[in-house]
């Protein structure tokens, strides 16, 4: 049943505000690398924003560490150029499907060039507020949201096998415990990188939207930490100080298995209310796609404020560390007095670091996954 808030838009819809104000906030949780990417439209430029509205979009990698953020990274950075391409004569849902292939292009094609079709991909959400519309579209169970009123809506469909066991839930062919310790919950039953056509979903038409509302896009990692109810409560006030709280209400949740969380905000002001003066800069992506490029090209999103490793912790600064004080022993040797030696002894050696200190620690290299859980993150 079409959502009834969802109208078609009408030739000459209103087109204000003009400003929109973003936020986005990201930390890797309890994983060793955030592989979750997002990113905005060039929010400073009206002209465009005039007929393509305001877009942002988010991706969360599945694949390991560099292939889930290299999908991630790419198919964000591919989504926005493809969608800034857009002209004026082109409808708004018809450029985000545009979009939408071409981002899964650019995934599909680095998975088979590494052979790692099914092995590699990344949700996808989207959402393109155009003075008081919005249009969406997701793949895979990273979300949209709207909020107004202190009231939040899911508008987004999850693809991911949780709903087909929920569904046997229904039906009595599972239990609940069963089906809360399936494997296979997390399992995502379509993402970007696979052949066309990719299955997703999308606003059919139009969304009306009131001053003050709230579009929030996320990663399933603020999903399991915070249920709708706690969203919802920390949807006011500024944009960014919003997205922080959100971040900070997930973390606080201390889960065990805290995976990558991603919360990006598009704010429609009201009458008279401005924008944070810093959103726009920090919003802003307008880097182009780095071609040939043979790493991700992370540096263009937004990225996790981690702590960088210890260097005392690294194999190769405690080898260094070895080496430099032999030297600085036997230049002191050659150069501090003593007595004449009685006999000619032979010169020790110079202290060398151990092997195990230079050598990196031995791969190990994984097993394949199995077909079953070629979706699973």
């Amino acid at each position: 049943m079409p959502d009834p808030r969802e109208t078609a838009t009408q030739p000459g819809a209103s087109v204000w505000p003009s400003t929109i104000d973003p936020a986005l906030a990201q930390h890797p949780g309890r994983r060793e690398s955030q592989q979750d990417a997002c990113g905005f439209s060039n929010l400073a430029d009206t002209a465009f924003a005039a007929h393509g509205g305001h877009l942002a979009v988010l991706a969360d990698g599945m694949g390991g560490l560099r292939n889930g953020l290299w999908s991630a990274s790419h198919a964000v950075q591919s989504f926005i150029a493809a969608y800034h391409a857009k002209r004026v004569d082109e409808t708004i849902p018809a450029a985000l499907q545009r979009a939408l292939s071409a981002a899964n292009a650019t995934v599909h094609g680095e998975a088979e060039r590494l052979g790692a079709v099914d092995r590699m991909g990344t949700t996808l959400a989207v959402a393109v507020v155009h003075g008081l519309e919005l249009h969406w579209l997701n793949v895979g169970d990273s979300r949209v949201y709207l909020a107004e009123g202190g009231h939040l809506m899911c508008m987004s469909t999850d693809h991911s096998f949780a709903a087909v066991l929920r569904l046997r839930v229904f039906r009595g062919e599972l239990s609940a415990g069963e089906a809360l310790g399936h494997p296979l919950r997390h399992a995502l039953t379509s993402y970007l990188g696979r052949p066309e056509p990719v299955q997703h979903a999308a606003s059919s038409a139009a969304v009306q939207l009131r001053p003050g509302a709230w579009v929030l896009l996320c990663s399933d990692g603020l999903t399991q930490a915070l249920d709708d109810e706690q969203i919802a409560a920390e949807l006011h006030g500024q944009a960014q100080q919003a997205c922080d709280r959100l971040l900070q209400a997930a973390l606080a949740r201390q889960l065990p298995d805290q995976d990558n969380t991603t919360a990006v905000l598009l704010h429609v002001p009201r009458p008279g209310e401005a924008p944070d003066a810093g959103s726009v800069s920090r919003a802003v992506y307008d880097r182009p796609a780095v071609r040939g490029a043979k790493a991700p090209v992370a540096e263009a999103l937004a990225m996790p404020k981690v702590a960088l490793r210890s260097r005392w912790r690294e194999p190769l600064w405690w080898a260094g560390a070895v080496a430099a004080l032999g030297a600085l022993a036997l230049l002191w040797l050659a150069w501090s007095p003593g007595p004449a030696p009685v006999a000619t002894p032979q010169p020790a050696a110079a202290p060398r670091p151990s092997v195990d200190l230079l050598a990196p620690p031995a791969s190990v290299p994984s097993p394949p996954p199995s077909p079953a859980s070629a979706g699973a993150r």
